[in-house]
């Protein structure tokens, strides 16, 4: 699979970090009606027959690669995803948001022991900008460590692992038939999840509910999975981490004007998501730099 551009590569995945900030409150409707691992089931589920109806050729064509590393990287994110579940469930919204978003620390440690030696000084200082960037968004006082923190921490840890995956795993598979593959892995897991948590999936939500659901598949899952398939290979995982830190920017943005939410922006929206972006130009730089 031939590289793109980090230019290009960058620009779709921020337009696929952006769609999964407008989920945020997209979701946050839909959990007024139902279960999490419902929700999570029937998004992947939809995502995943929209993909196999679009690229049923590729996918009965696809490498035995293609398989095993869909069905491997899809179980690390639907485990990222229950892990995260459980987290929300058990501590506060803040909390979650923050030590989610800690996966930018996972990624270049990750990315340091693989490669034996140290990330760069603009990598270094793109992380920390993007980190400090994310503590002025999310962070609040008083912050106490509970059980639904620990498991906000393993969603960081294995999103970290996740992202990795997918800047090392991609060079010998079809971006569209991986995609299709890890949305059916995170449907069947997280349904099988939600069989054993709540005793069945549940089929009577409401309308809003499933408007949330298609919407989540097409543009948060199909889209923007099957991009970070193909394009996150283009840029460094420790770039690719940068960008995916600008997710609770979006979310904050979205949230101001979306009906029935309407947070307001405040000053720490605007000088952390500044930081973020400018963590973005510092990392984009790089990789520019290093291309030629």
């Amino acid at each position: 699979m031939k590289k793109a551009s980090p230019a290009l590569a960058g620009g779709l995945l921020l337009l696929g970090v952006f769609f999964w900030g407008v989920t945020f409150p997209v979701v946050k409707e839909a959990m007024r009606t139902l279960d999490v691992f419902s929700f999570l089931a029937f998004r992947f589920f939809a995502a995943g027959v929209l993909l196999f109806a679009m690229y049923y050729k590729k996918i009965v064509r696809c490498s035995k690669a293609t398989i095993i590393k869909g069905i491997g990287i899809g179980a690390l994110l639907a485990l990222s995803f229950a892990a995260q579940t459980l987290g929300i469930k058990y501590t506060t919204v803040s909390n979650a948001a923050f030590i989610t978003g800690l996966y930018i620390i996972v990624v270049p440690a990750v990315v340091a022991i693989l490669d034996k030696r140290a990330p760069g000084g603009a990598q270094t200082l793109s992380v920390i900008m993007a980190l400090a960037g994310l503590t002025i968004l999310t962070f609040t006082l008083p912050f106490s460590l509970n059980a639904g923190d620990w498991w906000t921490l393993l969603c960081a840890f294995t999103f970290g692992l996740h992202v990795v995956s997918m800047g090392r795993m991609m060079g010998d598979v079809d971006a569209e038939a991986f995609s299709a593959i890890q949305a059916m892995t995170v449907a069947i897991l997280c349904g099988v999840a939600g069989i054993f948590s709540t005793g069945g999936l549940d089929f009577a939500a409401g309308a809003a509910s499933w408007k949330a659901i298609l919407f989540c598949a097409v543009l948060g899952s199909a889209f923007t999975f099957t991009v970070q398939a193909r394009y996150q290979r283009s840029i460094s995982e420790i770039s690719a981490a940068v960008i995916f830190s600008a997710e609770p920017l979006f979310a904050a943005i979205v949230a101001n004007f979306y009906p029935g939410i309407n947070e307001p922006l405040t000053a720490r929206t605007l000088i952390g998501g500044l930081l973020i972006c400018a963590a973005m130009a510092v990392s984009g730089a790089k990789t520019a730099k290093t291309r030629k």
